[in-house]
């Protein structure tokens, strides 16, 4: 796993870009706090054979993937590549945490075999 936040430049400034270069069913702590998410990267692309589920938490709190509702899913196919622009964008208000399963719904909780990658831009 690595992670890396980028910073913008105007008009951009108040956003940041979160980067998983392998996302994984144990929740990564995007933001501590309430903001936006303006866009979302999901690259399942390394997959051969499992359709891929990114879950989003609106929780600064404990997380357990698989009894935690998730606030939003999706789903990303075999080999394939997601890209969703939210406009406009789509609030927040505690936290945001993701992570990637292979069972869709809440009890979901099997991690991908191969290498997920997301990048989340928000605030």
């Amino acid at each position: 796993m690595a992670q890396t936040n980028v910073s913008f430049a105007p008009p951009l400034a108040a956003a940041q870009e979160f980067i998983e270069s392998a996302l994984a069913a144990t929740p990564l702590v995007v933001k501590n706090a309430s903001g936006a998410i303006f866009s979302i990267y999901i690259d399942n692309s390394a997959a051969v054979s499992s359709v891929v589920y990114v879950k989003l938490y609106d929780s600064n709190g404990a997380v357990v993937v698989g009894t935690t509702d998730p606030d939003w899913i999706i789903r990303v196919p075999v080999s394939g590549i997601v890209t969703i622009p939210m406009v406009p964008s789509i609030a927040y208000a505690s936290g945001l945490q993701v992570a990637a399963v292979t069972t869709p719904g809440t009890a979901g909780n099997t991690p991908p075999a191969n290498v997920v990658v997301v990048r989340i831009v928000y605030s």
